[in-house]
């Protein structure tokens, strides 16, 4: 028995050769390793080639500009920033609008005041009965067109605003709708 283990003379087929060099190359340890990794090297590299191509195709498709450039135009509207405020949140007011044929309102309003100013914050607090009150008297008397119009949102918005600054002392800065629904029950 040999002490080289790569040198084996076992016959795995069961069949007698006649020589033992007769045309077949061994082939071994170090070099069997070597062409396994060029193999996974050559498949992870095909699906990376496969994947950029399918990303590619797919941008080109959905009229993506490619990587880096700009996906839609930017207009003087979205440069400039909102100012920050600190909100308060009103509880969600239902009601019914004055039309004819009632319908429902639902809406979840948020009032903005400057950032850090303790005393809106209380104020609102306070007054958050009479606000609420106002806030719903003002939903009631409108009919429900008027509302479901998304172009009136904003003369919405400064109405409220200014019917919430005739009860405060304190002017607040804005108000925002985090929930809006007309409903036809």
């Amino acid at each position: 028995m040999s002490d080289d283990f790569l040198e084996g003379d076992d016959d795995l087929t069961g069949g007698e050769s006649s020589a033992p060099d007769s045309g077949k190359r061994k082939v071994g340890f170090l070099p069997a390793i070597v062409l396994q990794i060029f193999k996974w090297v050559a498949i992870v590299l095909g699906m990376i080639i496969f994947v950029v191509t399918i990303v590619i195709v797919t941008l080109q498709v959905i009229g993506g500009v490619g990587p880096g450039g700009p996906r839609t135009t930017i207009t003087e509207d979205y440069v400039e920033s909102l100012p920050m405020f600190d909100y308060f949140e009103l509880a969600e007011l239902r009601g019914v609008t004055a039309d004819e044929v009632r319908n429902t309102y639902v809406v979840t309003i948020q009032i903005g005041y400057r950032v850090g100013d303790a005393a809106t914050a209380n104020e609102i607090i306070l007054r958050r009965v009479q606000i609420t009150d106002q806030i719903l008297l003002w939903f009631s008397s409108q009919n429900a067109a008027y509302l479901m119009n998304s172009q009136n949102r904003e003369e919405i918005r400064s109405r409220l605003k200014a019917l919430i600054n005739q009860i405060m002392t304190r002017q607040i800065q804005e108000v925002r709708f985090t929930n809006f629904q007309v409903l036809n029950f």
